[in-house]
């Protein structure tokens, strides 16, 4: 399979434009032409990692994190981002990342610890994004309304709820007259041409734009396609960082801390609060979410789960009687690589290895 088509469905599940801007994702190294048999899955493209990649075959990496934030101005030996880069790209493998797009979209790593923790009532924690409909407006001739308007659709244009295939369409009169130097598909040069068409209306989300136009410039048979464009006043699809939810039935924050460490399979975890404190309300931030500890004062949650937590943050929390669970970074996000099976399964003819040597760096005696 070409890189470019397994570019494309990981970013029909995890658009690229919800990442942050400081963030470096997609392809950053490799040939969107080449062909991929085995693709690597790992949190960190590590110098282990890349070379375990090398022992086993792969062609690809797919990872969590990139190789630093922002931008990097040179590749060279003389670091290690610079190393990492050259070995993938003298060992001709390709590595792909989604980082905050991956944790904007759904289904992905809060989710996962979300249900393994046995929560319910879930919600957003922090919204940050809902996806932006605009309303396309093409003008067809009669006898190709069926072709234009399946394969918009089929393009990711009509979606309304769990409805596909939305459209609405309206009988006109459509003018033009060729000028010179065109090729109508109807009518004659310097004549004015009356024809029969139709109006058809459909809602495209933001990240499906170019896909929907490309399909209906494809399909349709005039030389200059009409249509319009518009940015309409509704949104869909909230997304963010985090999750919220309730356990069954209120519990101590020892149990909590023990089922965290149980599911996420950790030897230990650093936390804030009294044990026998009993919790219900819970938020989840895989990674680093200590920036969002305002969210859950404001939403008055008994726990967050997150990683990263510095010591000024705990301070706060305490004071604030918010719980806190710090999982690490590591422990909260290493379970990305199921992520990324589920969202690669459907390409069955990939061979698929997943990270099976990296471990947390940070080590406790």
């Amino acid at each position: 399979m070409l890189i470019k088509d397994i570019i494309a469905h990981i970013e029909s599940n995890i658009p690229i434009h919800l990442a942050e801007s400081y963030d470096n994702v997609g392809l950053l190294v490799g040939d969107i032409a080449m062909d991929v048999g085995k693709i690597y899955l790992t949190l960190d493209p590590t110098m282990a990692v890349i070379e375990d990649a090398i022992e086993k075959g792969a062609d690809m990496i797919i990872a969590h994190h990139p190789y630093g934030l922002g931008s990097f101005n040179q590749v060279n030996s003389t670091t290690i981002i610079g190393q990492k880069l050259l070995k993938l790209i003298q060992n001709n493998i390709a590595l792909y990342v989604a980082h905050t797009n991956l944790d904007r979209s759904n289904n992905t790593i809060n989710e996962i610890i979300f249900n393994r923790l046995g929560l319910s009532k879930q919600s957003l924690f922090v919204e940050t994004h809902a996806t932006q409909l605009y309303k396309l407006v093409a003008f067809v001739p009669e006898s190709h309304l069926d072709y234009v308007r399946e394969a918009i659709n089929d393009a990711g244009a009509g979606h309304i709820g769990g409805y596909s295939h939305c459209s609405f369409y309206q009988a006109g009169t459509g003018t033009f007259k060729p000028d010179l130097g065109t090729e109508p598909y109807i009518g004659e040069i310097g004549e004015l041409e009356k024809v029969s068409e139709i109006r058809i209306e459909t809602v495209i989300p933001e990240g499906k734009i170019d896909s929907v136009i490309s399909a209906l410039l494809e399909v349709h048979p005039y030389e200059e396609v009409a249509y319009d464009m518009y940015k309409i006043e509704r949104t869909i699809n909230p997304l963010g960082f985090g999750l919220m939810g309730y356990t069954d039935e209120p519990v101590s924050l020892e149990n909590l801390i023990e089922s965290v460490k149980k599911e996420l399979h950790l030897g230990h975890v650093q936390y804030v609060g009294e044990l026998d404190r009993y919790v219900q309300k819970i938020a989840i931030c895989s990674g680093s979410g200590t920036d969002f500890m305002e969210e859950a004062y404001k939403n008055e949650v008994d726990v967050f789960i997150t990683g990263d937590v510095r010591y000024h943050y705990a301070t706060d929390a305490q004071d604030h009687g918010l719980a806190l669970i710090d999982a690490s970074h590591y422990g909260t996000e290493q379970i990305v690589v199921t992520v990324f099976e589920d969202l690669l399964q459907p390409l069955d003819e990939l061979d698929i290895i997943v990270d099976q040597i990296s471990k947390n760096p940070l080590k406790m005696l």
